[in-house]
């Protein structure tokens, strides 16, 4: 990959460009022309050194300051002496929020009053996407300033207040003028000059997009002042006073590659959180009492707590289907996709949850025995039962429901039909005819015991289909949910 790397030399009329390999990012660099009787400052105070600088689009020309201690020499940019470390971002183990990359020149013997110092910046949308930057010095060794030479540094227009921070302050985190997040670090040098640093940017699991950027900007400068009547205070700083930009962008970050490890986390996470309410659901309904929960209730909670955990291409709402069928493509790496996880994950969750309370279950676990008993043919022909009529209801989540009941002919083993009639509560019904046995509306969860007595149930029988035998039926009961 061929980037340029600009220069400007502020000593001359002359532009010089200069063309080079690299294998990164764009930089830039600028010389300032050495001030006599004052500090070198940068081109702009802290609150827009990062900020104003920045090209306002991708094709207008930008420029970085350089200052220079003799203003008849050129600085050869690609000199030996100092070669311009713009090293290719990588990733840790292939985790793509975590970007590493270097910046910087090496470091020599020849200076006077130097210092380092890194300045690094996540573009508008990255801002709250950053969760942590750690700006490490390489190869330097670093030096005590003394109060002196923190007192220059606190008055060249790089440290304003509030935002005041020292010399060999490593990761100081203050704001621009625009409310982002400006991470700086510096370090004294004092007779040395030049040094690296490798910046780590974590990044949180959020998409990026095609303009992010995170900047990253340093000066090599001195707190020497140079005397205009010709004195010198020390030795000179030997070396130019340089300002240098880089700009990594989506490329560098490895845009594609880091948002589809976002999604493809997003989705892990979604699933872990959905995996990690159903396994305490789960425990939840194995531990459930047994009765009124027994075996076959259970089973069918847990088939329906596995319905809801996976989901289905029926409803899009919840499921770990529906998180699944999110394609690894670049329509997806947006605001809309992480919404829309979040939105099936709390869906999910929510259903998984209300197992229980939602789960309906109603059935007849008990019904009476409707044994009329053995009579005397010369008895009355109304005939009660031998006990009170026990039935029990089982239902979860169903208050209202109501049962009836019908009750056949009655014949012996001949087949003679008695053609009987039946009393329930002050009613006659004729054989298979359904009436109302029983209603509720407040039932509660569990086993719902009724109980009626034996005398509301009648059987009659007309004189004249009287005959000795034993009879028999079927009593058919129906149980249906909802009001009478």
């Amino acid at each position: 990959m061929k980037n340029k790397l600009i220069l400007l030399f502020f000593s001359s009329v002359i532009f010089t460009v200069f063309n080079i390999d690299t294998i990164c990012t764009k930089a830039y660099v600028k010389y300032y022309n050495y001030s006599k009787n004052k500090l070198i400052k940068p081109y702009a105070e802290i609150n827009d050194l990062t900020r104003l600088r920045f090209p306002k689009d991708e094709n207008e020309e930008y420029y970085v300051t350089y200052h220079s201690t003799n203003a008849n020499s050129a600085y050869d940019f690609q000199s030996p002496r100092s070669p311009f470390s713009l090293v290719k971002p990588s990733f840790n183990d292939k985790n793509y929020n975590i970007l590493k990359y270097q910046m910087g020149v090496p470091m020599n013997k020849q200076g006077a009053r130097r210092y380092i110092e890194y300045r690094v910046k996540p573009s508008a949308d990255l801002n709250d996407a950053i969760s942590s930057f750690n700006i490490e010095p390489i190869g330097i060794k670093e030096s005590k300033p003394g109060t002196e030479n923190e007192k220059r540094y606190d008055n060249n227009g790089l440290n304003a207040n509030p935002n005041r921070y020292s010399l060999n302050d490593k990761n100081f985190k203050t704001q621009d003028s625009d409310g982002i997040n400006t991470y700086i670090s510096s370090s004294y040098l004092n007779n040395s000059n030049g040094g690296n640093a490798i910046v780590i940017v974590k990044l949180k699991d959020v998409f990026i997009n095609k303009n992010s950027k995170i900047y990253t900007y340093m000066i090599s400068n001195t707190l020497h002042i140079y005397r205009a009547n010709g004195q010198k205070n020390g030795s000179e700083s030997v070396y130019p006073t340089f300002e240098a930009l880089r700009l990594i962008d989506y490329n560098d970050l490895q845009g594609d590659k880091h948002n589809s490890y976002v999604l493809n986390q997003m989705k892990n996470n979604a699933k872990n959180k959905i995996n990690e309410a159903y396994d305490k659901m789960y425990n939840q309904i194995q531990n459930l009492n047994n009765p009124p929960y027994d075996d076959y209730v259970k089973s069918n909670m847990l088939s329906k707590l596995q319905a809801y955990k996976n989901g289905s291409s029926l409803d899009d709402s919840f499921g770990e289907y529906n998180i699944d069928s999110i394609k690894d493509a670049d329509s997806n790496y947006n605001d809309k996709t992480a919404k829309n996880i979040e939105k099936v994950v709390s869906n999910t969750i929510s259903k998984i949850q209300n197992t229980i309370n939602t789960f309906k279950y109603l059935k007849m676990v008990l019904v009476p025995n409707l044994d009329f008993g053995t009579h005397f043919i010369n008895q009355f022909n109304n005939f009660i039962l031998d006990k009170n009529l026990l039935s029990t209801v089982r239902s979860f989540n169903d208050k209202d429901y109501s049962i009836n009941l019908s009750i056949s002919n009655l014949k012996n083993n001949d087949g003679y039909r008695l053609n009987p009639i039946y009393s329930f509560d002050g009613n006659i019904y004729k054989y298979d005819e359904s009436f109302m046995y029983y209603n509720t509306s407040s039932s509660p969860n569990g086993d719902n015991e009724i109980i009626k007595n034996k005398d509301e149930l009648k059987l009659i029988v007309p004189v004249s289909r009287i005959k000795i035998g034993s009879y028999s039926g079927t009593a058919t009961w129906n149980i249906r949910k909802g009001p009478s």
